[in-house]
């Protein structure tokens, strides 16, 4: 049976892959809001590979990072398959490279609010931090790092190393990723990068 794949964190990505895992249709727009699009791309995607709902076995969902409208509408939607019995297994963007293979490597994008979210890894160990952009600029350790993963632009960070696209990683390595992912049938939450406490401080007012 196929499998639907969908990111709405960043973006909106979708797409079907196969017993094999490879793809037999991807899509991505990065000019519309996902929550107005997404049940027309599905229905869409389904119909251009002729496949029904029936069809699908398995629901690959990441789970952010990113903005927390985008990742509700792709939880959202996954929770709706899970209604009808499809089996579904959720990641994040930082784990991507560890998945196609990448051993040790650092994980960057944007937190919001002035600041970066930064997730390295070293085998199973791993480690994560928020950090200001003047931190950032000045963490000789990440400046001196060749290249760095992200699931967004390089124009979009404050920094000159090389970016690797975990999108892309997700497009052209597919069979690593996902043979992995449905090994371990991992169904992790949305992620935040902050808890919603801080999240939502109320901003004081001047007297």
């Amino acid at each position: 049976m196929s499998s639907l794949f969908i990111d709405t964190s960043n973006h909106l990505s979708i797409g079907l892959l196969g017993d094999d895992f490879r793809w037999e249709k991807y899509t991505s727009t990065h000019d519309v809001k996902s929550s107005g699009v997404i049940h027309h791309l599905i229905n869409e995607l389904l119909s251009d590979c002729g496949k029904r709902v029936q069809d699908i076995g398995m629901i690959f969902l990441v789970n952010g990072p990113g903005s927390y409208t985008g990742v509700r509408v792709g939880e959202g939607i996954a929770q709706v398959f899970e209604w009808q019995e499809i089996e579904t297994i959720s990641f994040h963007h930082f784990q991507v490279p560890f998945f196609a293979g990448v051993s040790k490597g650092v994980f960057i994008c944007s937190a919001f609010k002035g600041e970066f979210f930064i997730h390295s890894w070293n085998k199973s160990q791993t480690n994560q931090k928020l950090m200001t952009k003047s931190d950032l600029e000045e963490n000789t350790e990440i400046c001196a790092i060749d290249q760095l993963y992200s699931n967004q632009a390089e124009n979009d960070l404050p920094i000159t190393n090389k970016i690797i696209s975990t999108h892309d990683l997700i497009h052209d390595e597919s069979q690593l990723v996902f043979s992995e992912l449905a090994k371990l049938k991992i169904r992790l939450d949305p992620f935040y990068f902050r808890k919603l406490s801080d999240e939502f401080i109320r901003e004081k007012k001047d007297k």
